[in-house]
């Protein structure tokens, strides 16, 4: 994400145009993965290009578990990735 604003920051300066700052977003993500993101004329899958997109390496919320037979309770933060795997579960 912290490219995709650089790169339109750079663009609204006029310092690069909208097309470098595709290719240029391409280019790192296809050194990331080459196979999730090929830079061929095959396409990327828009859920690749999401999940991709919204990893964070802090947290970004907190889970209260609470057992409804024992009334026990848990509290744990979570990476927003590990949030969406686990809601889409």
């Amino acid at each position: 994400m912290v490219m995709l604003a650089d790169g339109f920051q750079m663009h609204a300066h006029e310092r690069i145009s909208l097309e470098a700052v595709r290719d240029g977003i391409r280019a790192h993500l296809n050194n990331t993965d080459s196979g999730m993101f090929p830079m061929a004329s095959v396409g990327t899958r828009v859920a690749d290009l999401a999940h991709i997109m919204s990893l964070t390496s802090v947290p970004v919320a907190e889970l209260d578990i609470e057992c409804m037979g024992c009334h026990t309770s848990h509290t744990d933060q979570i990476l927003l990735q590990e949030f969406w795997a686990g809601f889409c579960l």
